[in-house]
C-alpha cells in the first residue's frame, strides 16, 4: 500500500514539476475572471432569487421572481422572442457569409492580400477606433465650431482685444456641445459665425 503512494506522490511530483511554470502564469488570469466573472455572477444569481431594493436586506423568494418574468411580464416576452430570433437569423447567415467570403478570397488572383484584408480589418480593429474613425469621417466641417487659433489664422490677427469685452485669443469656453456630443469653443464675440 505505500508502495502504491510512494508511486502516485512521485508521479504528482513530477507532474507539478512539469507543469508548475504554465500554471504560474495561469494564476493571475485565474484570479481576475473569478474575482470579476463568477463572483459577479454567482452573486447575481444569489440575488435573482431574493427580493432585494438596495434599501432593506434580500428576503430569499425562490423561483417567484422567474415565474413572474415569465408569466406575467409581456415585455420580456417580447424580447426574448427578438433575441433568438436575431440568434437565429444572424448566427447562420454570419457562418454563411464568412464561408462565402472566405471562398472569394480563395477565388482571387490578383490583390488577394488586399480583399483579405479589407475582408478582416473590421474584426481585428477594436470598436473604439472604427466609431472614431467613423465620426471623424462624417462630421460635417463648419467654421464656427472650430477652434480659436483656426479662426484666427483665418482673420489674420493674432489676438483678440480684450477691452470689448472679448475674450484672450487663447481662451476656450467649452459648454456647447455639437450635435455628435462633443465640446465645442465658444467664438469671441464680435467675430462673424459664418
Amino acid at each position: 500500500m505505500t508502495a502504491i503512494c510512494q508511486k502516485k506522490n512521485k508521479g504528482m511530483r513530477a507532474w507539478l514539476r512539469k507543469n508548475a511554470v504554465g500554471y504560474a502564469f495561469l494564476m493571475p488570469f485565474l484570479v481576475l475572471f473569478a474575482i470579476f466573472v463568477i463572483v459577479p455572477v454567482g452573486v447575481a444569481m444569489y440575488y435573482s432569487l431574493t427580493n432585494y431594493n438596495m434599501i432593506q436586506a434580500p428576503k430569499f423568494v425562490g423561483l417567484s421572481n422567474y415565474a413572474q418574468l415569465i408569466l406575467d411580464d409581456d415585455v420580456f416576452l417580447i424580447s426574448l422572442k427578438n433575441t433568438l430570433l436575431l440568434a437565429v437569423v444572424t448566427g447562420p447567415l454570419g457562418y454563411f457569409a464568412s464561408f462565402l467570403m472566405a471562398w472569394i478570397i480563395t477565388l482571387v488572383k490578383k490583390g488577394r492580400g488586399f480583399f483579405s484584408m479589407a475582408f478582416y480589418a473590421p474584426s481585428l480593429t477594436s470598436g473604439v477606433a472604427m466609431s472614431t474613425i467613423w465620426l471623424i469621417l462624417r462630421r460635417p466641417l463648419r467654421l464656427h465650431q472650430q477652434p480659436a487659433p483656426a479662426l484666427r489664422h483665418h482673420h489674420g490677427a493674432d489676438s483678440v482685444d480684450e477691452g470689448c469685452g472679448l475674450r484672450p485669443a487663447g481662451h476656450h469656453d467649452y459648454h456647447h456641445l455639437d450635435e455628435y456630443g462633443q465640446r465645442l469653443p465658444v467664438l469671441p464675440r464680435g467675430l462673424p459665425e459664418h
